[in-house]
């Protein structure tokens, strides 16, 4: 059961953990990663930012942003959330996420109450260089935005909660 905010956060790591596990995962990790332009990597190797936004590109490319059901709030494997084409805030943080970590990033999340005191929206952080992250740059899949891109002030939202996460 999720009664609170550190509780849905253990769920997603869980999760996320065993996604980076699966073979599906570092299949389509690999597939991504492993593009060529001829005979040169379309990424190349140990561009991390690169890779990153390959990896993010082909998350926003082929998963949609759909609203859980009505009432429920579900938590998916990324297997899924890739072969449904589907995902919600936390499905999209698990999912890339897992891609990340299957290809050795760190990463955090942060959680934001946008017009609330309470949480209620969730996006990741990346580390990098992978090995000692200096910076760790947001990436929310949930929206049509760039990697960088996060919720703030200045983008006109109304946060009223931000807080952290190592996964």
């Amino acid at each position: 059961t999720v009664r609170s905010i550190e509780d849905r956060i253990r769920l997603i790591s869980d999760k996320i953990e065993e996604g980076k596990k699966d073979p599906f995962v570092h299949k389509i990790a690999a597939e991504v990663l492993g593009r060529k332009v001829g005979d040169q990597w379309a990424v190349a190797e140990k561009d991390w930012e690169g890779e990153v936004v390959a990896l993010f590109d082909f998350f926003r490319n082929n998963v949609r942003y759909t609203r859980d059901t009505e009432g429920l709030d579900t938590f998916q494997r990324a297997r899924r959330t890739l072969e449904m084409g589907k995902a919600d805030c936390d499905d999209a943080v698990i999912t890339l996420g897992a891609l990340l970590k299957s290809v050795g990033y760190p990463i955090r999340a942060t959680v934001v109450g946008v017009d609330s005191a309470e949480p209620n929206h969730v996006y990741l952080r990346v580390g990098l260089p992978p090995r000692a992250p200096t910076h760790w740059p947001a990436l929310d899949a949930s929206v049509d935005r760039p990697p960088g891109w996060e919720i703030t002030k200045e983008s006109g939202a109304r946060v009223l909660y931000r807080k952290n996460f190592n996964l």
